[in-house]
Parts: C-alpha cells; structure tokens; sequence
C-alpha cells in the first residue's frame, strides 16, 4: 500500500488523542469515505454558524402488543 503525507493547518492544537483518532480514520476508512463526511460536516457547520441548523425528533412507539419482551415494567 502506497502512503502521502498531508499537512494540515488547524485552528487549535489537538490533542494526542485526537491525532490518534484521525491517524486511525485515515488508515481504516476509504478516501472518498472521509470526503464524504467531511464535507457532511462542513455543511453542517455552515448551517450551525448561520444559525438555519434545525434538528428534527422523531418519536419511536413500541407497540407492546406485537413485541410483550419491549414492554417497560
């Protein structure tokens, strides 16, 4: 398997753990993987920052009925 380095400027310093966790992303997730969230991510910041972010809840019903072991006691 073929390496690159890439150099990164970050608007703070990470944290060893942090260094780890990306090290760990970049060797197991695929390329166009991390493109994808990054870019998920981005957006969602964009939103965030414009304050136009909304968060949708869904509420889930268990219908006891069908499944008597989810039942809450």
């Amino acid at each position: 398997m073929d390496e690159f380095e890439i150099n990164l400027r970050l608007t703070e310093r990470p944290t060893d753990n942090q260094i780890k966790k990306l090290r760990s992303y970049f060797k197991d997730v695929p390329l166009s993987e991390i493109l994808s969230g990054l870019k998920f991510a981005s957006n969602r910041w964009v939103a965030k920052d414009a304050g136009t972010l909304k968060v949708i809840i869904v509420d889930v019903v268990i219908v006891t009925q069908q499944f008597p072991e989810l039942k809450s006691h």
